[in-house]
C-alpha cells in the first residue's frame, strides 16, 4: 500500500525532519499541552548514529508548532547490559561513534536524563536477521510525473513471522557544461520523507513479496543521466511494526475529527518515575539489507537536462559542486557505466 506520512508525523512532531502539507481539523485546543519527544534508531549499518530529543508544543493557536531541541541531557544506549554515552552535538541531537553498529541478537534500550534531572528510558529491542532482497524496479508514472519504486523479497521465516519497513535515499550523476576541467558529481538526497512502506507475513498470504512499494520520486533534471535509489530493507520487531501501522491505520482512516488523535498513539518512551507522563515518538532496533535501482532516462519520461542555452544556465553546470553539500566529484564503486 502507498502511504503519505507528512500529515501524522507534522500532528505527532515526532523529530524525524518530515514534511508536508497538514489539512486543517478544528481540534479544541483550550487544552494545550507539551510533550517530550524521543525518537532514533540502531542499526547493524557502520555509522554515527543519533537520538533526537526535543519538546513540542502541540497546538498554539490552532498550528502546529516547531518542536524544540533540547541540549545538555544525557543519553545512554544499552547493549546486552554494556552502556555508552552518547556525543550531545548541541542541536538536540546525540550521536554514537562514527563506526558504531548493532548486531543481529543484541537487545537495545536508551535512556536519557534531561537537564532538569528527568529520567526517560525505552523499552528495550532486539536486532532479527533481515531477509536479503534478491530485485527492484522503477514505473514510470506519467500522470504524476514520478517513477515509483518497488522491491522484490522473501518475507517469510522459519519461525512464520517477518516484519519489514523500508527507507530509501536517492543520488544523481550531473556532467559540467563546460569549464576548463569539466568535472562529473554524485550527489544523494533525502526522497523519503513522505512516505510510509511496512509489511507483515502474518498479513500476507505468500513468502516472497513481487511488487512491494517503497518509494515515489518525481521527475526533474536529476534523471537526465542516470538515477540511484537506494532501498534499505530493515528488520523490525513486532512492536515496531504495530506501532508504524497504527500511524498508517490513522493515515487511511476516513471521515472527520480524528477517532484517534495521532498524539495519542502509544510509542515505547517512558518517564521512569513517572509512567503516566505522554512521552511521543519510538526507539527501535533493525538490520538492514541495502539493494540498489538504477533509473536510466528513457525509464523517467525523458527529462531535460538542467544545462541549456537558452534560458542561461545556472552556476551548478559550470561547478557541480555547488549542487549540494553531499555532492563528491569521487565516483562511487557501486555506480552502473
Amino acid at each position: 500500500m502507498k502511504i503519505r506520512i507528512s500529515t501524522y508525523l507534522a500532528i505527532m512532531g515526532v523529530a524525524v525532519a518530515l514534511g508536508g502539507c497538514i489539512e486543517e481539523i478544528p481540534l479544541d485546543t483550550t487544552d494545550q499541552e507539551t510533550l517530550l519527544v524521543i525518537e532514533g534508531q540502531i542499526t547493524t549499518d557502520a555509522k554515527p548514529h543519533t537520538i533526537s530529543v526535543s519538546l513540542n508544543a502541540q497546538f498554539v493557536q490552532g498550528q502546529e508548532s516547531t518542536p524544540s531541541p533540547i541540549v545538555g541531557a544525557t543519553v545512554t544506549l544499552f547493549e546486552n547490559g554494556r552502556e555508552l554515552i552518547l556525543q550531545d552535538l548541541q542541536n538536540g541531537k546525540y550521536a554514537t561513534p562514527d563506526t558504531f553498529r548493532g548486531q543481529v541478537g543484541h537487545s537495545y534500550f536508551i535512556q536519557v536524563v534531561t537537564p532538569e534531572g528527568t529520567t526517560y528510558q525505552s523499552e528495550p529491542e532486539t536486532i532479527v536477521a533481515v531477509p536479503k532482497a534478491t530485485g527492484g524496479f522503477t514505473r514510470y508514472n506519467a500522470e504524476q510525473n514520478e517513477v515509483d519504486a518497488f522491491i522484490q523479497t522473501p518475507i517469510g521465516t522459519d519461525s512464520g513471522e517477518n516484519y519489514l519497513k523500508w527507507r530509501a535515499e536517492g543520488e544523481f550523476k550531473f556532467t559540467e557544461a563546460s569549464s576548463p576541467n569539466i568535472k562529473v558529481c554524485y550527489t544523494k538526497e533525502n526522497i523519503d520523507f513522505n512516505n510510509l512502506s511496512i509489511q507483515s507475513s502474518e498479513e500476507v498470504a505468500v513468502d516472497f513479496l513481487e511488487e512491494q512499494f517503497v518509494v515515489s520520486k518525481s521527475i526533474n533534471f536529476k534523471f537526465f543521466e542516470k538515477y540511484c535509489i537506494h532501498v534499505f530493507q530493515e528488520s523490525i520487531s513486532k512492536k515496531a511494526y504495530e506501532f508504524w501501522k497504527a500511524v498508517q491505520d490513522e493515515l487511511v482512516r476516513t471521515g472527520g475529527i480524528f477517532e484517534t488523535p495521532p498524539a495519542r498513539i502509544a510509542g515505547n518512551i517512558f518517564n521512569v518515575d513517572r509512567p503516566s507522563e505522554r512521552v511521543q515518538g519510538y526507539f527501535y532496533v533493525s538490520a538492514v539489507d541495502t539493494f540498489r535501482i538504477f533509473v536510466d532516462r528513457a525509464d523517467s519520461g525523458n527529462p531535460v537536462n538542467l544545462c541549456r542555452p537558452f534560458p542561461p544556465p545556472p552556476d551548478e553546470c559550470f561547478n557541480c559542486l555547488l549542487l549540494s553539500e553531499k555532492s563528491t566529484t569521487v565516483r562511487p564503486d557501486y555506480w552502473e557505466p
